[in-house]
């Protein structure tokens, strides 16, 4: 298999010296005492929800015998409501390198009194993009670019956008998009990923917000990663149960009192977005008869028919081959990113387009767990 020239290789051979963390909490960051009491860190990201962390802190005092952070001077340390940012990374030569993981808030306190062991507190939180989840919508875009879906969706939520020129000259309008019983802010953060954009809530002097739409220095990146040198473990599946060779959607035009349908099968679409070339005949024969009927969508022409039926189809098959697996703490790995997997075999080796990651810092170090979908890079 070809190594994409983009892929960035990572082994356990390099050096990535001590992992290292940083939080601030109010914009001030912790000091050393409260942060040697943080057991463990975990910050969390995926496709179809904000972005979410967990910290697990001592919570007992030996010599004054009393729970650290809930009763006492330091109960107010990670008071729910309280703004909050996650760096993780490496520290090495004197000086940190860190990312920024999330801008959130913490929104849980979740104390733990074992049988046996020093008591511990949890503290978890989400992205600020949680504080804009109002209600679902079903809604659909027709040759519009994704900033122009960023405004409108901003101007919904309530919330400031100022989107640059210059990323909007060169997004292509899309054809058709459907927006599934989603919140606004989900819908977009799906977006974003999806074209290798980040998506964030930006606080001016006078704690002004505003909705950033950009696009992403980790949306570009790719590691390549292998089993034996940087790959510490990966399971992939290939599942046809939930394929189909077909599927078909109905509307309705109220202009016309007609019904529209659109169809779109497993020979329309490229299965090099698979890797499966070779494979595609045998599978093709295993789903002949599965066919999809989609008739709950607000489509109104043939035209956005064909094209809904067409990205169901596809992402359908985009569910054929998946993975998980895990390496070394790669702050830079988050969902919407890419990694190529090496040394697997010609069916489950190539492309995977990252749908969730788990970045860890505890006592054993510094792991990035990811779950991927094969697919070719566009």
């Amino acid at each position: 298999m070809t190594i994409s020239s983009s892929a960035e290789p990572i082994y356990k051979e390099n050096d990535f010296f001590v992992p290292y963390f940083k939080v601030l909490i109010g914009s001030r960051e912790l000091d050393r005492i409260v942060t040697n009491d943080i057991i463990s860190l975990t910050y969390t990201d995926n496709l179809t929800d904000v972005d979410a962390f967990d910290m697990t802190v001592n919570n007992w005092d030996a010599d004054r015998r009393t729970f650290k952070y809930i009763e006492g001077e330091a109960r107010e340390t990670f008071y729910p409501g309280q703004d909050v940012e996650i760096w993780m990374g490496y520290y090495y030569q004197g000086r940190e390198k860190l990312s920024r993981m999330l801008f959130g808030e913490i929104t849980t306190l979740e104390p733990n009194f074992p049988g046996s062991g020093s008591p511990v507190l949890s503290v978890r939180g989400l992205s600020l993009l949680h504080r804009l989840r109002d209600r679902q919508r079903s809604d659909s875009y027709i040759k519009k670019r994704d900033s122009e879906i960023a405004r409108i969706i901003a101007g919904r939520i309530g919330i400031d956008f100022s989107p640059i020129p210059a990323y909007r000259t060169v997004e292509e309008p899309n054809e058709f998009l459907f927006q599934d019983n989603q919140y606004d802010i989900v819908f977009l953060m799906h977006r974003a990923r999806a074209i290798g954009y980040e998506l964030y809530i930006e606080y001016g002097e006078n704690n002004e917000s505003k909705l950033v739409f950009k696009p992403s220095i980790q949306g570009k990146k790719t590691y390549l990663l292998e089993w034996g040198r940087s790959l510490l473990n990966f399971r992939p599946t290939l599942t046809t149960a939930n394929q189909v060779s077909e599927v078909v959607i109905t509307g309705w035009n109220p202009d016309t009192k007609a019904r529209v349908v659109g169809r779109a099968r497993k020979n329309d679409l490229e299965t090099r977005a698979l890797g499966l070339d070779q494979d595609i005949q045998v599978i093709e024969r295993s789903i002949a008869r599965r066919v999809e009927m989609v008739a709950d969508r607000p489509i109104t022409t043939t035209a956005e028919a064909k094209q809904e039926a067409r990205e169901t189809l596809e992402k359908i098959s985009k569910g054929m081959v998946k993975g998980s697996g895990s390496t070394v703490g790669l702050p830079d790995l988050r969902a919407g990113t890419y990694v190529e997997i090496k040394e697997m075999g010609e069916i489950f080796s190539g492309n995977y387009y990252v749908t969730q990651t788990t970045h860890s810092i505890n006592n054993s170090g510094y792991i990035t767990t990811f779950n991927g979908r094969k697919e070719e890079r566009t």
